[in-house]
């Protein structure tokens, strides 16, 4: 593996970054929401080589994008590069998963979480601590339980970006439903509604995690009454802000 590989472009990788930057910032709610600063990234070598990992992932190349995601790590290292640390032990943990290797994606995840820790980034820890919590046996069902409170507990503590605190909860809490890891996705959801209540009333994100959450319970096959009043506060929202629109018939459904 040729560790200085380099792709040729760099706009993937600047769309991405802009798109990232831009989701909190767009809004067809009521109302004008608060633009956060954007997440670090990697210096612009280390993310070219992540570009082309994320590529041949998405192409179902696994190994081809680990073996990227390694030389990403490496070279984040070499230039003392702490957020492409982060993003490339991440990268190591997505592609390792997707290889069905978990012992080791739980450890690239706990690197990523050590190297978002460092900067203080909270949505990063979030993330990675979610996704380790994710991949463990269920021998370690106790830790697993701690790691997903502690990615709740600093989601709710985050005071510079919030909200890409709970779009974090929210993709946990779909990957853990996917899973039929019922208790994580309710738990995540849950804290997501909280923050977005908090930071974004009465807009379509919070309507789409009370709809998450309803959803989570609902599926609990328990009394339904819980999940009736979850999906009839987000119609309730999206009535007002988005009639007609897909996330109302979501309410129905």
């Amino acid at each position: 593996m040729n560790r200085g590989i380099r792709v040729c472009s760099l706009l993937p990788v600047v769309l991405l970054v802009a798109a990232q930057n831009l989701v909190l910032a767009s809004s067809n709610d009521d109302f004008e929401r608060p633009i956060e600063p954007a997440a670090p990234v990697a210096r612009e070598a280390v993310g070219a080589v992540l570009a082309e990992a994320h590529r041949m992932q998405a192409e179902g190349a696994f190994e081809e994008a680990l073996a990227l995601a390694d030389a990403a790590v490496h070279d984040a290292l070499a230039l003392e590069d702490v957020p492409g640390q982060a993003l490339a032990h991440a990268a190591r943990g997505s592609a390792l998963t997707d290889l069905g290797r978990n012992d080791e994606a739980v450890s690239a995840f706990r690197e990523a979480a050590a190297s978002w820790a460092e900067l203080d980034e909270g949505p990063g820890q979030v993330d990675a601590l979610a996704r380790t919590a994710l991949l463990l046996p269920e021998d370690d069902a106790d830790q697993a339980e701690t790691l997903a409170n502690t990615a709740v507990a600093i989601a709710q503590s985050e005071q510079v970006r919030p909200l890409a605190a709970a779009e974090k909860l929210v993709e946990a809490g779909r990957e853990a439903r996917n899973r039929d890891q019922g208790d994580f996705a309710r738990l995540w959801f849950s804290a997501a509604v909280t923050i977005r209540e908090r930071g974004i009333p009465n807009s379509v994100l919070l309507a789409e995690s009370l709809i998450d959450l309803g959803r989570a319970h609902s599926s609990r096959q328990e009394d339904p009454t819980v999940a009736r009043e979850l999906l009839n506060r987000a119609l309730q929202i999206v009535k007002g802000i988005a009639p007609g629109s897909s996330t109302e018939q979501q309410c129905h459904s």
